[in-house]
């Protein structure tokens, strides 16, 4: 059993590991030797068919221009963000780390991860970068990092150009990810483009808080439909949902970085297109003829990196759009191609000069980021910003009135009331003067209730996830299952100090006293990770959509921040404490049978270990929904803290009931079945305890020997 029990520890650990750290992603392999490695850092998924989508064709053509004798490309996707856009994350970090110890020398990425480019910038001196989306005010301080941008918002004005001349209600929608100035500058464009083609046009926009929430985006295409009779809807954002909501309703859509008609079908009327490959052949072919020079690209209609897709049936089947928005097309695509001005604007949030004019924003207002939609309407009064699309979701989690709540909330109280009545009875033997009482040492066997009572509790209160019980729950189970072990290892651990003075004919003296100091060290140092863990990264009430629940439905959950994995420590200290506890017991195995714990301690620490494995698999590798969850978590830390209590108490209770040790007894059952004779543990235990007991007596508050 001593030789499972630390290689069961090093599995609970490793699945941990697996469950915490790993998301899943693939992640390029190595460079082959004499080939050229590039790479692309992505925020979403190639399957959003929108700008992530686009990415990767450009990767595809930059790989297909160049062949692969020379160079090789990769994609890394869910890359997380820089975080509140003002210090890179350490998943991104992580992720640059792992390209460049994996031979990829250039990394081409959206502005979205411009602190985390500086960074890389920084942290390598032979790493050439690529900041796509944006323009760095301090270029000079970055030689081996270029920029660029696609004048996207040239084809989003192209495409408001026909929604314009489509709407029959001259009200359009437009739902946008976020509202800060860079996607107003592309609603703005969208809108002069309709504009100029229907001047009475109005334009209702929603925005949904990221690119990807298709729940929100339903809700606002629903709310410009229903209640503001919009009978065009724009987009800004990834999935499809929009557009399928307006084919399922026969409304017209304008899709953006994607052919939205190919996708969706003919109701998408045309798409806002770009192409980043010129942007990335630029900079693959300086890189690979030693021709390097840092420079900011501008790329449109002139060099192919934004144009509009194929229009969809709803333009050929409706001569009126045809007649209205062809002489403006025609003018305007002339017009983008030889880069004259085009007669919008609405674009100066990307530090570009914008014209002078009574259609455009003040330069003063259009260069300040502060500017999003939320300024514009007061501008162009056409333009009504409505505010966040806002879905009353039903919130899936375990409540007090559900059954599995009521079942566990009711085993926790039994639990307690157990703990409440092992403690009494250890005062009432105690005062009995009941020898394995006094060899037990009463104060730690007090501490061991009280961590079993603290995991019991949290049990009662994990099952609702606000942000005090997240972390509440977190602190009970970490300093409960700490104080329980602890506890008894430190017991442990005097025996073995004292056994090893014992042998060496030496005197000591270790009274309860000093023993609950070494005990209040161990949770002291747990605290400072907790204290720590939680200032810097508290559990928090997160939500999630999952394919089992209903629609507009969310399982809440508690979780630390993205990318945080503090709480490992937590595991590897008590791993670290359950180690030296598997020390302390194998140390005094052969201690005479009043002392010896050692083989209920090791069924413990092999049942909190098999049952953490179990958990740990259940919760982290297998999809679960908010019930199961809870029930597996529940019956993980009261299996845990009921046996431990049963494995503590269930020999001393015998004892203190027959008169007899409880090992004793197992051992002549054991013999009566044909084992007679002592065996060398037998020996040992007799030489040991005449070692101990004759050098000085025993007590609960002190023990020593000579």
């Amino acid at each position: 059993m001593f030789q499972r029990v630390p290689s069961a520890l090093l599995v609970f650990l490793g699945l941990l590991l697996l469950g915490v750290v790993s998301e899943g992603r693939r992640l390029p392999s190595a460079v082959p030797s004499g080939l050229f490695g590039a790479a692309v850092v992505f925020n979403g998924d190639v399957s959003d068919f929108g700008f992530t989508y686009n990415f990767d064709l450009a990767r595809v053509a930059v790989q297909n221009r160049f062949g692969r004798r020379r160079l090789i490309t990769d994609y890394v996707p869910g890359v997380g963000l820089d975080e509140d856009f003002t210090r890179p994350s350490q998943d991104c970090k992580d992720v640059v780390n792992h390209l460049y110890k994996n031979g990829y020398r250039l990394i081409m990425a959206p502005s979205l991860f411009t602190h985390c480019l500086r960074w890389a910038h920084d942290s390598y001196s032979d790493l050439y970068l690529l900041l796509v989306g944006g323009f760095l005010s301090d270029n000079d301080k970055f030689p081996r990092m270029s920029s660029g941008i696609i004048r996207d918002w040239e084809s989003r004005y192209l495409s408001g150009v026909l929604a314009g001349a489509a709407t029959k209600t001259n009200k359009i929608g437009y739902i946008t990810p976020f509202t800060f100035p860079i996607f107003g500058a592309y609603g703005t464009a969208f809108y002069l483009g309709a504009r100029a083609s229907n001047p009475a046009v109005q334009m209702f926009v929603m925005d949904v808080g990221g690119f990807d929430n298709a729940t929100l985006q339903i809700k606002a295409a629903e709310d410009l439909v229903q209640i503001h009779g919009c009978d065009v809807l724009g987009t800004n954002v990834n999935p499809l949902d929009v557009h399928f909501y307006a084919k399922k309703n026969n409304l017209t859509s304008v899709f953006s970085d994607g052919d939205g008609r190919v996708l969706v079908g003919e109701t998408v009327l045309t798409s806002a297109m770009n192409s980043y490959a010129p942007l990335f052949i630029k900079t693959v072919d300086m890189l690979l003829n030693n021709t390097w020079s840092r420079f900011d690209y501008s790329g449109g209609f002139e060099d192919g990196a934004s144009f509009l897709a194929f229009y969809g049936g709803s333009y050929w089947d409706n001569p009126m759009i045809r007649r209205v928005a062809e002489p403006i097309l025609e003018r305007e695509f002339d017009r983008l191609t030889r880069r004259e001005a085009n007669g919008f604007c609405g674009v100066g949030a990307l530090g570009l000069p914008t014209q002078n004019g009574s259609d455009c924003l003040p330069d003063s207002m259009v260069n300040s980021w502060s500017l999003g939609f939320t300024a514009i309407p007061s501008v162009y009064k056409n333009i009504t910003y409505l505010g966040p699309a806002v879905v009353e979701l039903r919130e899936f989690y375990v409540r007090y009135t559900d059954g599995v709540a009521i079942a566990f909330v009711t085993i926790s109280v039994i639990v307690l009331a157990i703990a409440v009545a092992l403690a009494a009875w250890t005062a009432f033997a105690t005062a009995k003067g009941n020898k394995a009482m006094k060899y037990a040492s009463p104060p730690f066997m007090y501490a061991v209730l009280a961590g079993a009572t603290l995991v019991c509790i949290s049990v009662i209160i994990m099952n609702i996830p606000t942000d005090g019980n997240c972390n509440v729950a977190l602190w009970l189970v970490a300093v409960g299952t700490n104080l329980m072990f602890s506890a008894i290892f430190a017991k442990a651990g005097r025996l073995w100090w004292i056994l090893r003075s014992a042998e060496k004919m030496r005197r000591v003296t270790l009274p309860n006293k000093q023993l609950a100091i070494v005990l209040l060290l161990q949770i002291m140092t747990l605290m400072i990770i907790l204290v720590l863990g939680t200032a810097l990264s508290p559990f928090r009430r997160m939500s999630i959509t999952d394919p089992k629940l209903p629609p507009n439905s969310v399982y809440v959950y508690c979780a630390p921040s993205p990318n945080q994995y503090w709480p490992l420590a937590i595991v590897v200290y008590q791993g670290v404490l359950a180690f030296v506890g598997i020390f302390f017991i194998f140390k005094t195995r052969n201690l005479f049978d009043e002392l010896n714990e050692s083989r209920e301690v090791a069924l413990m620490i092999y049942n909190l270990l098999f049952v953490g494995v179990i958990v740990i698999i259940l919760l982290y590798l297998v999809s679960l929904g908010p019930y199961a969850s809870y029930a597996i978590q529940a019956v993980g830390m009261l299996w845990i803290a009921g046996t431990t209590m049963l494995l503590l108490y269930l020999p001393k209770m015998y004892e203190f009931i027959t008169g007899k040790s409880f090992h004793s007894s197992r051992d002549s059952r054991m013999k009566s079945m044909g084992r007679g004779g002592q065996t060398r543990s037998e020996i040992s235990r007799e030489t040991n305890r005449t070692r101990i007991e004759h050098a000085t007596p025993m007590n609960s508050g002190q023990t020593s020997s000579d």
